[in-house]
């Protein structure tokens, strides 16, 4: 041992981090000669050696090559203790006084081995498992940044992967079987987690740094532009010579772009874990924001801690309104030569002679901007000419999906026509003859359906468009001898009119048990679009309940009919004179017309009562919270939004009782909201003992469930539905209050719209709530007769009249109890 130098190992256990590690280790036992350290050195040395026997020795000029063998006689004889090299093979090498793991290890069980030696240096060598534990914790390096692109950009590359995303719900990427959140990270960006070296720079393992692909990443955006051109043309002057002029035109263009954009970093010691999902708040013009939601948690995946981070894309349209968007009408006749009309020009008679301003053809179909194109005629006398008039007729472009501050949302063009009024003119050098094609657009009860797109097609010409009016009129003034197809469409507000009521009737027409009693009702619960009414039509319809802002996979929202064929589009071969073409109208989905106006309006006839016990929740546990009613009393359906406190408790999923609660009737529509939608073929009743449903959260902190939970009509309204048709009003109570008078703080606040205050009476009678501001003038009061145990009362926001800290006073003959709420704008 004395003339053994343990340092010359470094020249075998010299890269690497965990050479290095056990190359220390090795010293140390060696100089520490207290711990049987020599023996444990030996026992490193013969399994070097062995190693070297087995894999790298060479043959001798003889042939022969080192065995095991001869190495246990050379440390026998090294040692001058027979036996020596037995005992080195049995306690091995690789000891050291801890244990090093590789990120690997984290979060799992590692099997290792102890040795125990006594003081005379024999040794017992026993397995164990070590449980290893990440607690580093993960930091934010760079910030993924939000994002702005236009709606035409959204609808080309990114509608389908982002409303694939969306449909998941609540950390959406856990159930992710299509590979939609990868497709969203490539065209948007994601949260790398990656090592960082100590000058914040993104590495692998190794140490090296990451390369510019997977620091940045492509998108593409659609932008508007303008291009011009321009060419010269003939004017004949007064004097009759020809003059060439430069004609200037402009036209709108779509032009794709390519941009880069960094991803963001987080920087971790071993692994995360992240967690996506996405929420699209985007209106009928596809315009409003998306937000990504990334969930990013350190150490043991769940068990760990972690950090949320947030990217917004803002979607909003390309293009303003702009005159270069359309082919807009010249001006026509002059005083020295007027065009010649049979009569005078009016919003009624409007020959196409006279020229119509429409949207370019190309930008037809992929332009956000909803337009609708009006005129107003004015008329003028001329002076010194009694025939003669002239005509300013201003075209108004308006853009539905503009802002209201928008300096685009509006353009006006006005054409100058001068005409002689005769009725023995021709309109037109052909024909000189033209007819009228008009009608209207009603709901099977009657009532007018606006803006509907009604297009006349002609041949190979352009179509010509127009929006019905708020009457549902339409009109087109048209060539005699033309041949014509009408096809009006309208395919905006899928979710109008539509809830759980419909589902209850088209699945009792699939049951035969009450069929729809008009075609129309039956073409409305053709909702999958394939000509039959089936089960498949009634999931469809529920995803619509449930997500309001979604639409029909195969079928548009609206579906028209000529009132005489029944045909979805009108041919006229030819036009040989006035023509009336009226269609009747079918909101798809709505198969009981409550979208209609002239529908009988169905009012609240009672409530329904949902009970869950009341309890204080704990950060970290999982709670079953039972549902429960004590009038559940032949329903066919119900649906509600609930709404709880996201910061206080996540809902993980709704387990069926009673009622067959699937993950098909529920939706985690965003955190913090949920929707849910349920309906039984027959009128079901239960007892206020049976478990109706169970809502299965997580708290995340310490809350009262009645502080946290609430219902309202936020996404999909909350109403339930008797057996006999009738419409209740759904209150959810909180049971557990021990019979003590009590005046609950009213949820949501702060509120803006509708809030919700509860409150406990030990016995049945009358109670008043007043509410008043902190000058002490009443804004309102609410009286009436309540039961004993828990009630509430609803109060909105227009009803009080006023907005800021507000304060309500619950009175009875024994009791009196005040809080404090606010009120948003």
């Amino acid at each position: 041992n004395e003339k053994y130098d343990v340092a010359g190992l470094g020249t075998v256990l010299n890269e690497g981090e965990v050479e290095l590690y056990y190359h220390n280790q090795i010293k140390w036992l060696w100089e520490d000669s207290e711990l049987n350290g020599d023996k444990v050195v030996h026992g490193y040395l013969y399994a070097i050696a062995g190693y070297i026997v087995e894999n790298c020795s060479s043959v001798d000029e003889h042939g022969n090559r080192l065995k095991l063998k001869d190495l246990e006689s050379i440390f026998d004889n090294l040692f001058g203790q027979p036996g020596y090299s037995k005992v080195l093979a049995h306690l091995g090498g690789g000891w050291s006084k801890s244990v090093p793991f590789h990120c690997e290890d984290a979060c799992a069980g590692v099997d290792v081995e102890l040795a125990v030696f006594d003081y005379c240096c024999n040794f017992g060598i026993g397995s164990s498992k070590a449980y290893v534990e990440d607690k580093s914790s993960v930091k934010l390096v760079r910030q993924l940044p939000d994002l702005d692109i236009t709606c035409e950009a959204y609808n080309v590359y990114y509608k389908d992967i982002v409303e694939g995303a969306a449909a998941l719900g609540e950390n959406g990427s856990e159930n992710d079987e299509n590979g939609v959140f990868a497709a969203m990270n490539d065209v948007f960006g994601y949260y790398l987690t990656s090592y960082v070296d100590n000058q914040g720079r993104a590495v692998d393992k190794e140490g090296n740094l990451l390369s510019e692909s997977d620091l940045n990443f492509d998108y593409y955006n659609i932008s508007c532009g303008e291009e011009s051109q321009t060419e010269q043309v003939a004017v004949i002057g007064h004097d009759g010579i020809i003059d060439w002029v430069n004609k200037v035109s402009t036209t709108t263009y779509l032009d794709t772009t390519l941009h880069s954009s960094i991803n963001g970093v987080v920087s971790i010691n071993c692994s995360a874990m992240s967690i996506q999902d996405v929420w699209v708040d985007l209106d009928e013009c596809d315009q409003g924001t998306i937000t990504r939601r990334f969930i990013i948690r350190d150490g043991c995946g769940s068990a760990g801690s972690g950090m949320t981070f947030e990217q917004v894309i803002n979607v909003a349209s390309a293009c303003g309104l702009r005159e270069s968007m359309f082919d807009l009408p010249e001006d026509l006749g002059t005083q020295d030569g007027p065009i010649c009309l049979p009569e005078a020009l009016s919003d009624s008679y409007f020959p196409d002679t006279i020229g119509r301003l429409t949207l370019k053809p190309e930008l037809e179909g992929v332009l956000c901007n909803l337009v609708a194109i009006g005129k107003q005629v004015k008329s003028y006398d001329v002076v010194g000419a009694p025939t003669m008039k002239k005509y300013e007729i201003t075209w108004i472009m308006s853009d539905w999906c503009g802002t209201k501050t928008s300096s685009t949302k509006e353009l006006t063009y006005t054409q100058v026509v001068v005409a002689t009024i005769d009725p023995a003119c021709n309109v037109d050098d052909n024909t000189g003859d033209v007819s009228l094609v008009s009608g209207q657009i009603k709901t099977e009860l009657g009532s007018a359906v606006s803006g509907v797109d009604v297009k006349a097609v002609l041949g190979q010409w352009s179509p010509i468009k127009l929006s019905t009016s708020e009457s549902g009129d339409y009109s087109f003034s048209l060539e005699k001898g033309s041949d014509l197809t009408i096809v009006p469409s309208k395919n905006t507000g899928f979710s109008n009119g539509i809830s759980t009521a419909d589902i209850i009737d088209i699945l009792s027409h699939v049951l035969q048990k009450n069929e729809l009693d008009s075609k129309y009702k039956r073409i409305a619960a053709d909702v999958n679009g394939n000509g039959q009414i089936e089960a498949l039509d009634v999931l469809e319809l529920r995803k619509l309940v449930l997500n309001p802002r979604g639409v029909f996979a195969n079928n548009t929202s609206w579906r028209f009919f000529e009132s005489k064929t029944d045909n979805e589009v009108y041919e006229i071969n030819p036009l040989i004179g006035d023509e009336r073409v009226d269609f009747t109208a079918v909101k798809v989905g709505d198969v009981n017309l409550s979208s209609d106006p002239a529908s009988s309006n169905r009012s609240v006839t009672g409530n329904l009562n949902l009970n869950m016990s009341d309890k204080r929740l704990k950060g970290g546990e999982i709670y079953h919270i039972d549902v429960r009613s004590d009038n559940f009393d032949a329903i066919r359906g119900l649906q509600y939004t609930l709404n709880y406190a996201d910061a206080y408790v996540s809902v993980e999923s709704i387990l069926p009782g009673a009622l067959k609660m699937t993950e098909d009737n529920y939706l985690k529509y965003r955190p913090g909201v949920l929707t849910a939608s349920w309906n039984d073929s027959e009128g079901m009743s239960a007892g206020a003992d049976e478990v109706l449903f169970t809502i299965v959260v997580k708290a995340k902190s310490e809350a009262l469930l009645r502080d946290i939970l609430t219902l309202n009509d936020l996404v999909t309204k909350t109403e339930a539905y008797g057996d006999a048709g009738e419409l209740r009003d759904i209150h959810l109570r909180f049971n557990g209050d021990g019979g003590k008078f009590a005046l609950y703080q009213n949820r949501p606040n702060p509120y803006k719209g509708e809030t919700i205050i509860g409150f406990v009476l030990p016995e049945s009678g009358e109670a008043v709530m007043t509410i008043y501001n902190v000058s002490g003038r009443l804004m309102k009061t609410v009286k009436g007769d309540y039961s004993a145990g828990y009630n509430e009362v609803r109060i909105r926001s227009t009803e009080i009249g006023g907005s800021g800290v507000l304060y309500y006073q619950l009175t009875t003959d024994k009791h009196t109890a005040t809080k404090k709420m606010i009120v948003v704008d």
